[in-house]
């Protein structure tokens, strides 16, 4: 199975739609398609695709799930899910995996259910597709279930353990030292971190602002620009990941957002910065 998606419930009774609806359209997300049922949409921004639920029984809002890709025979795995029209499996935690059965692409399948999708790929600023999610903890029983379900191990690294889908493009990283049964945030890459970070600035967006010496990096033409535009900045100028973070992009959810260059794998000690508790400030000028 492969990533096709992110679920995000939220309860209309403690959180309105407004809000949320205020939320994805700061981000840069579009609402493309609505389930007939009017209880699930999807947003689009990128390949990044979000569906939004409000009928799930949650008491905060945050992802409540992952949509993954499968062939015809993933039709009798797990439950159905009659709003989605998906297969559902729960980990031990009741993270929900969403399947679709789908032939060929995702896209074949959402115009079946929810018609067709028009997804506009945007070059440059704005959020290009999702490349991981952080789950606030990690149990053995936790471990076997995602590789039990087709995930691999990409790395087992003192502060997560990753594992990849089977494309190798999109990872759940589980903190080890985490406690929490919640998805804390999630990766996205662009072509261009400045301008996403400019574009998201002017939506007020609040993210963090990181302190940087310019006397020690070594990133070229890039420098002036991850010191204006306050990123954190790992490798140097021919291979590099320069980020930033938004701390309550989404209610209780955590955006990374990265623009990278012949630098797959996220640096443990710059994801430690960004999860860290601390005061989000909104950048006014740049």
């Amino acid at each position: 199975m492969k990533f096709a998606f992110l679920e995000y419930a939220y309860n209309p009774a403690n959180t309105s739609t407004d809000d949320m609806v205020k939320y994805l359209t700061n981000l840069g997300f579009q609402c493309r398609r609505s389930h007939f049922t009017g209880r699930a949409s999807i947003w689009v921004q990128g390949y990044c695709v979000l569906l939004l639920r409000n009928d799930l029984p949650v008491e905060k809002p945050g992802i409540t799930g992952i949509g993954m890709l499968a062939g015809t025979a993933a039709d009798q795995v797990g439950t159905e899910d009659f709003m989605t029209n998906m297969r559902i499996v729960l980990d031990p935690n009741g993270f929900r995996t969403l399947i679709c059965v789908a032939d060929d692409t995702f896209t074949e399948f959402m115009s079946d259910n929810y018609g067709e999708i028009e997804t506009i790929i945007s070059p440059g600023a704005g959020l290009m597709k999702f490349t991981s999610i952080i789950y606030g903890g990690c149990t053995p029983e936790l471990e076997q279930f995602y590789l039990d379900n087709g995930w691999a191990e990409k790395k087992h690294g003192s502060q997560y353990l990753i594992l990849s889908d089977v494309t190798n493009k999109f990872s759940i990283l589980f903190d080890r030292n985490g406690s929490s049964n919640a998805i804390t945030a999630m990766i996205a890459e662009t072509d261009d971190v400045f301008g996403t970070t400019r574009i998201l600035a002017a939506n007020s967006v609040r993210m963090r602002n990181y302190k940087n010496d310019p006397k020690t990096l070594d990133f070229g033409e890039l420098t002036h620009k991850i010191v204006g535009y306050s990123c954190i900045a790992h490798g140097n100028e021919n291979k590099f990941s320069i980020e930033k973070c938004a701390d309550e992009a989404l209610p209780n959810t955590q955006l990374i957002f990265r623009m990278r260059k012949r630098m797959l794998t996220l640096d443990e000690n710059i994801l430690s910065q960004h999860v860290k508790h601390q005061r989000p400030e909104t950048l006014t000028e740049l």
